[in-house]
């Protein structure tokens, strides 16, 4: 179907068709397709776009017709829009300025009638100002001819005075003409106004039936998916998927099915209700026939879009009912295993994984297929590691085999399972954690639930009570306490802050804890701040340990005082200089002194401690400078001693020095007191490295590995921001597990963790701040 009817089509024709021959040339045709343009303010026409150097043609006058030959392009240094044109006066050609950075339009939309119109007034106007003229003329030469009486000259003056009439006549035609004109285009524009109507009310009915057809057949389509996805969703929830071979698979599938179905519904709803908009100002006629259609439509998707939404709801919560009933079996057969076969957690990690940072999924499942005790079908199995595809890393074991309590009432850890047998190992502070190392059972004597457990303060072992048999509650649940640093941390071999030093950890990485806090004793040590002559380095050391052990012996090294040259030969005038000798350089003495009597010079042979450069260096000069002297300042490094930034130690890590390396002492040494250190002993998630470290502190504060989301972001499928495909959004008060450590995304330098959302199961990574520093995640508080 056409948008025009017949008869605006043959109307459209015959405007054409100007020479009414019934027939359309291709000029005619080429006609109606060219841009014209009034001159709507007086410009300039120049011969290129660039106004700056451009030659003007011409000015173009008010209401002057020109025709657009190019598309306007932007002045390459004004940035206003210009085009090549060509004036209808003349048929000049040139550049023109649409419009002024001063916002002055130089160009308005051609119109035919209009330019009719204004030829039209010109004439008129035209004719005025001549007969105004001429009134003007008369008016003149009639008063110049004032005082005559007779003769010619008063011929003449009658003459004229008689053309007045006449003159009045034409200006009155010409204020009827103008009239005639204002009437013109008053009944020219109610002529337009009435085709417009007309044809709109053409459109309207053609346009009213489309939306209507085009509104049943998207909802027709949407509705019939949202009828069959929901069928097969019921059977699923009725049987719970015990009759699917893969029921992971069957429910993945339905999920999809709803939820595409319900999205379908709510896009032809969303179509439906933009329709609707459109038609809110009608009340009657074809289109408010059409809005009450389709409001009915659209109640109907509303409907069908909810129950396959809340249907999906429900499928998720039967697939994770399962999938807990499922994994807590494999817990209950995992732990039971342990206990039997006497393995830590730790262990089962590091033989399962085989050195790599994670357990591959294919691995623990086969590992749990042999395991004795676990009695799944290979369906349960599939639904009960679901959560595992992409691998098994050290924090998901530990925080699924280890169970923590925390001690609500102080009660005494005793050293068997009967109570009457039992004598007390220690008693057990309120807000201690402790560790279960065999599940709960009762003591049927006195009626006590009772379990092993270790103090994770000191690492004492003994027998609790979770439960009284008054009802009382001694023990009641905590999560796994971990760490996360905020700076660099030491990590030492001992308990004391001063035992040697296993490595230092960055900022971001995750212990879980094994022991502590504990407080150590106050101690001194001594510090000096120096620089090293391997290299320059600045900075603060510990010169004698707390337990008065001196990591430093004084060395004989000869200083540079004044900067002078190291030579290849003792007579400087033989050998070429090595390099120049900076002053504070330090240098080994290979050599005894040499003196040359001749030039009154004392030389002696060194090694510089920055390059190892040997040569002969001058003691003395002639005039009694001294260039080079031995130094009470150095000292040589007996054990590897951290050089740090500041006085206390612990402090940031400027390097490490060697065994062996030279130290200048620049200040100090003097005593730091040092209160005894909260210590911690943990191990670190990432390489699982074991050892002691301050805290809890400002810089190791604890971690929970349960997150909300705090303001809205994108859970991705990968580390890399950049090439990272997005999972879906993270809405904020969405709840979310770690499944992995956090990390830094090299290149825009974010913590990003990869979660599992506990809201449909979802996995990926996500970053913990923003770029502006704002908090994306927040890790849930750990008390219990």
């Amino acid at each position: 179907a056409t948008l025009f009817s017949d008869e605006e089509l043959k109307a459209v024709f015959k405007h054409i068709d100007t020479e009414a021959k019934g027939e359309i040339k291709n000029q005619q045709l080429k006609e109606q397709f060219r841009l014209k343009f009034f001159i709507a303010a007086p410009v300039s026409m120049t011969d290129g776009l660039a106004v700056k150097g451009g030659k003007t043609i011409r000015k173009l006058e008010l209401n002057e017709v020109i025709e657009a030959l190019d598309e306007p392009q932007k002045e390459p240094n004004l940035g206003i829009l210009r085009v090549k044109a060509k004036t209808e006066k003349d048929g000049k050609e040139g550049y023109i300025t649409l419009k002024g950075n001063q916002g002055t339009d130089y160009l308005a939309d051609y119109d035919p009638y209009l330019a009719c119109e204004k030829k039209v007034q010109k004439s008129v106007q035209e004719l005025l100002d001549a007969s105004n003229a001429a009134s003007r003329y008369i008016d003149k030469k009639s008063g110049e001819l004032h005082g005559v009486a007779k003769g010619p000259l008063f011929e003449t003056r009658e003459l004229l005075m008689g053309l007045k009439p006449r003159i009045s006549k034409v200006q009155q035609s010409q204020v009827e003409l103008r009239s005639q004109v204002a009437r013109a285009r008053k009944k020219h524009q109610e002529n337009v106004e009435a085709e417009k109507q007309r044809r709109q009310e053409a459109i309207d009915r053609r346009a009213a039936r489309s939306v209507s057809e085009e509104a049943e057949a998207c909802a027709k389509e949407a509705d019939e998916d949202a009828k069959k996805a929901s069928s097969a969703a019921e059977v699923l929830v009725a049987s719970r998927g015990a009759d699917a071979e893969s029921p992971l698979q069957v429910f993945g599938d339905a999920d999809k099915a709803l939820l595409a179905a319900a999205e379908a519904c709510e896009k032809a709803e969303e179509k439906i209700r933009d329709k609707l908009d459109g038609l809110r100002s009608y009340f009657r006629g074809p289109f408010a026939e059409a809005r009450n259609a389709m409001k009915a439509l659209k109640e109907g998707l509303g409907a069908s879009g909810g129950k396959c939404r809340q249907q999906a709801a429900e499928l998720k919560g039967v697939l994770t009912a399962l999938e807990g009933d499922a994994h807590a079996a494999v817990l209950v057969a995992l732990c039971a295993h342990l206990r039997k076969e006497g393995l830590s957690t730790e262990a089962l990690f590091k033989q399962l994984a085989g050195g790599e940072t994670s357990i591959p999924a294919d691995g623990f499942r086969g590992f749990l297929e042999k395991m004795p005790g676990l009695e799944l079908k290979k369906a349960q199995l599939d639904i009960g590691l679901a959560r595992y595809s992409s691998g098994v890393s050290r924090l998901m074991i530990v925080g699924l085999l280890q169970l923590y309590l925390r001690c609500a009432k102080e009660l005494a850890i005793t050293s068997a399972f009967e109570v009457k047998e039992s004598k007390t190992v220690r008693k057990l502070a309120v807000g201690e954690i402790v560790e279960v190392l065999e599940e709960e059972r009762t003591d049927e004597a006195v009626g006590l639930v009772r379990a092993k457990v270790k103090a994770l303060l000191d690492g004492d072992e003994g027998w609790a009570t979770l439960r009284g048999n008054q009802g009382t509650t001694f023990l009641v649940d905590f999560p796994k306490p971990f760490y996360i640093l905020d700076d660099e941390v030491q990590m030492q071999s001992g308990f004391q802050s001063t035992s040697s030093e296993i490595r230092r950890m960055r900022a971001g990485e995750v212990l879980e804890l094994l022991e502590g806090p504990r407080r150590e004793d106050s101690y001194e040590i001594f510090r000096a701040r120096g620089r090293a002559a391997k290299d320059g380095k600045e900075g603060w050391l510990t010169f004698k340990d707390n337990q008065g052990k001196e990591l430093f012996e004084k060395v004989s090294v000869y200083v540079c005082r004044q900067g002078i040259a190291l030579t290849v030969a003792f007579d400087i005038t033989e050998g070429k200089p090595v390099r120049k000798l900076e002053v504070g350089e330090a240098m080994e003495v290979i050599g005894e002194p040499v003196s040359d009597e001749k030039k009154g010079l004392s030389r002696i042979k060194v090694k510089t401690k920055v390059d190892e450069k040997e040569g002969w260096v001058t003691l003395k000069g002639n005039q009694g400078t001294a260039f080079v002297e031995e130094s009470d300042k150095h000292f040589v490094c007996k054990v590897g001693v951290p050089l740090e930034m500041r006085f206390q130690s612990g402090s940031p890590l400027v390097r490490s020095l060697e065994v062996g390396e030279v130290f200048e002492v620049r200040e100090g040494p003097k005593a730091e007191a040092k209160e005894g250190a909260s210590r911690l002993r943990g191990r670190n998630l990432g390489d699982g490295t074991e050892g002691w470290f301050n805290g809890p502190s400002d810089v190791t504060v604890p971690w929970s590995p349960f997150f909300v989301c705090k303001q809205s972001t994108v859970l991705t499928d990968g580390l890399d921001i950049a090439s990272a495909r997005a999972v879906r959004k993270l809405e904020v008060g969405e709840r979310l597990v770690a499944l992995e450590t956090p990390v830094v995304e090299p290149t825009s330098g974010l913590m990003r963790v990869r979660l599992r959302c506990d809201k449909d199961g979802s996995s990926g990574f996500a970053s913990v701040w923003s770029q502006e520093g704002a908090a994306l995640l927040e890790p849930l508080p750990t008390e219990g």
